[in-house]
């Protein structure tokens, strides 16, 4: 996977606009504490409207799993070597929904 790190404390609005612009696979989002949660939640509707499929760890969601639900998201776990085949789990069905979508509209629209 290409990874493109853009920073700490990058405000959700400029995330989800890049997001937009360059249609990645998925984003990532870490938060270490509860204030950062809390930031995350005062934009669900925003988070919950991406265009990639979110996910989410960190200290803060370890604590508290089900908020990465709340937001519309996915949690990967509390390390790395759980965090990866969840992800490519879900990637995958995700691309399997979409291409499933396409069909759809490809048969509806000849």
């Amino acid at each position: 996977y290409r990874i493109v790190y853009v920073g700490a404390n990058t405000p959700v609005d400029d995330l989800l606009e890049l997001a937009r612009q360059h249609r990645p696979l998925a984003l990532m989002i870490s938060a270490s504490t509860q204030m950062s949660v809390h930031a995350l939640l005062e934009k669900r509707e925003a988070l919950r409207a991406s265009v990639s499929p979110i996910f989410y760890g960190g200290a803060a969601f370890n604590a508290q799993p089900h908020v990465a639900d709340e937001l519309g998201g996915h949690y990967l776990g509390s390390n790395v070597i759980d965090a990866l085949p969840r992800f490519e789990s879900l990637i995958r069905a995700s691309e399997s929904q979409l291409d499933a979508a396409d069909a759809g509209r490809k048969v509806a629209n000849p």
